[in-house]
């Protein structure tokens, strides 16, 4: 092949630097290489990476360069297909992203990304305009977090609002994290955002069920952290959210420890099984029905009040026992029917006077009616 066929077959883009290749080769006597695209026999282009390699001569002269390459379109159209699968993957799950160069204090915004915070394609935001964007109650928070972000060099997560400009609330959550140069020095914040406003109605709607059931709801993790309680369990407590969330549940209530609510407890925790039992609670001295679910992020416990329920259940089971002994003693004749008048239970007073037998009473012979011994006595008796 001579020159003109070799320069005929170099794309006209990539020919200065083919050619630079092969003049650093003879200059620093070592392979350099290239990438660049060679015209096939068919016409069609392809990638290739090119070796220039120095020959020498026993005089350690360079004779001559040989050039080698290695078809590497396949692999390029590969990069290029992963690239477009990861911004069609990104645009279908929602996610807007934003590189904030901190060297030139430029934030670039994807147009999905401005759309969640309510602006338009084509304004220009700024870190101090996007501040302005999120809410007044949770400006200050983000700010700070970001601030501590950039000076500790760790990734942030958290979660805010934003009200667009027709006057509609969005939650929104943002995850960043910090890019350094070899200096570790910070030179971009790259981050996504998602919309969570959804999620965060659900949220409010299951959060406004709990507040009005009739159940203490409890919800720790899996460290055994309280991170939820309603109103209910405020009140059954004594205590409020305040100086309950975020406590270990062994030092809100320690009184539970070594009862059936610690081994129930971690019984649900660890086989992960709903459990559901009855109990006198040790510190408020209050029987509840328990109903444990465990969950991935831990337990949800509902516990409702059946003291009144339990006091019931206790006064008549006294009051069976009372009649109990005062059948059993036999000062009168006591006798237990249904409606049929069928006799299912009476006492030794009670035998006596009707003419029934024990065993009659067991074998289910007696009722309201006189028995036949009972019937003679009483027409003796007339006579």
């Amino acid at each position: 092949m001579g020159e003109a066929d070799r320069q005929d077959a170099r794309h006209p883009a990539d020919q200065p630097q083919i050619a630079e290749a092969a003049i650093q080769a003879v200059a620093t006597g070592s392979t350099t290489k290239r990438e660049g695209h060679i015209r096939r026999y068919d016409g069609a282009y392809r990638l290739v990476c090119l070796r220039a390699i120095p020959v020498r001569e026993s005089a350690r002269s360079i004779r001559e360069v040989v050039v080698c390459g290695t078809d590497i379109t396949r692999q390029e159209l590969s990069g290029q297909m992963s690239d477009a699968q990861v911004q069609l993957a990104v645009i279908s799950s929602g996610v807007g992203t934003w590189d904030w160069d901190l060297v030139t204090n430029q934030i670039m915004w994807t147009k999905h990304c401005k759309a969640l915070l309510g602006v338009s394609p084509e304004t220009p935001i700024t870190y101090e305009g996007f501040l302005q964007i999120v809410h007044p109650d949770d400006r200050e928070r983000v700010d700070q977090l970001i601030v501590r972000a950039l000076a500790e060099h760790t990734d942030y997560q958290t979660e805010y609002h934003v009200i667009w400009p027709d006057g509609s609330m969005h939650w929104l959550g943002n995850r960043g994290r910090i890019i350094c140069d070899v200096h570790d020095k910070p030179i971009h914040i790259i981050g996504a955002i998602i919309d969570m406003t959804g999620l965060k109605q659900a949220e409010e709607s299951v959060t406004a069920i709990l507040e009005s059931i009739t159940d203490s709801f409890w919800h720790v993790d899996t460290v055994w952290c309280v991170t939820y309680m309603n109103q209910k369990a405020e009140e059954f407590a004594g205590r409020s959210r305040e100086k309950v969330l975020g406590q270990c549940l062994w030092d809100v209530v320690p009184d539970l420890l070594g009862t059936p609510f610690e081994y129930y407890y971690r019984a649900a925790m660890a086989m992960q099984q709903t459990i559901h039992f009855e109990a006198l609670h040790p510190t408020y001295q209050r029987w509840v029905d328990v109903h444990v679910y465990p969950m991935q992020d831990g337990l949800s416990i509902y516990m409702q009040d059946i003291t009144e329920r339990k006091q019931a259940e206790e006064a008549l089971q006294e009051s069976e026992a009372r009649f109990r002994r005062f059948m059993e003693s036999n000062i009168i004749g006591m006798t237990m029917t249904d409606l049929e008048g069928n006799i299912h239970e009476a006492n030794d007073t009670f035998l006596s006077l009707i003419g029934y037998t024990r065993e009659e009473l067991v074998a289910g012979r007696m009722s309201g009616r006189p028995s036949p011994h009972q019937k003679l006595r009483q027409k003796t008796h007339r006579r």
